[in-house]
């Protein structure tokens, strides 16, 4: 009866989860528009809107900047950002936003090292993503002239990338030097589902 039951009788409905003990979020794409987020300022309230329901008090949105694909500029994300806090203010929507970016790894990430031109956020944290399927080339000695700046670089969800599946050590192993690494919330979950 068990099995049965969980798997076929009405299950009671779950309201929303409280994540407010996380209070921040810091990887989305909420700026309308701009890369494969948000597609219109109506969308992103909205977006907003249940995460401040979830216990959110600040987002720090990160859009796309990749050379071949969203050529994204500081003035492209910041202007986005006034015109998102500009409509959370007339309609009195209780939420703080930031910006910053998403930066694909290639050799244009690489060129704004020496001028320091980065989005960052929380002083000179940087989101970097991979292609998920094959490993960077040069992106250990990227990290120790990053870190060698100051810079705080974070890997954007870690678990999608093939080229680092179970790999507990490589996470541990940047951890130890000063690279940071995210996750993205969702993928927590799949994984405890996945064991229940």
């Amino acid at each position: 009866m068990g099995l049965f039951s969980s798997l076929f009788l009405k299950k009671e409905k779950l309201g929303p989860a409280d994540l407010s003990v996380l209070k921040v979020d810091m990887h989305s794409h909420l700026i309308p528009g701009i890369d494969d987020g948000s597609k219109s300022l109506d969308d992103t309230i909205s977006m907003l809107a249940k995460f401040k329901d979830l216990g959110y008090k600040k987002i720090i949105t990160t859009p796309h900047i990749m050379s071949d694909f969203y050529r994204n500029t500081p003035e492209t994300i910041l202007g986005g950002l006034e015109d998102v806090r500009a409509e959370l203010k007339r309609i009195n929507l209780d939420i703080e936003i930031e910006a910053a970016a998403e930066y694909f790894y290639d050799e244009t990430l690489v060129e704004r090292l020496p001028k320091d031109d980065f989005l960052t956020f929380a002083g000179k944290h940087v989101l970097i993503e991979f292609s998920f399927s094959s490993e960077p080339r040069g992106h250990e000695a990227f990290f120790f002239d990053m870190l060698i700046k100051d810079y705080k670089p974070i890997i954007a969800h870690f678990e999608r990338y093939t080229f680092l599946h179970g790999s507990v050590e490589k996470a541990r192993e940047w951890r130890e030097k000063g690279v940071l690494i995210q996750m993205n919330l969702n993928s927590l979950f799949w994984s405890l589902w996945s064991f229940c």
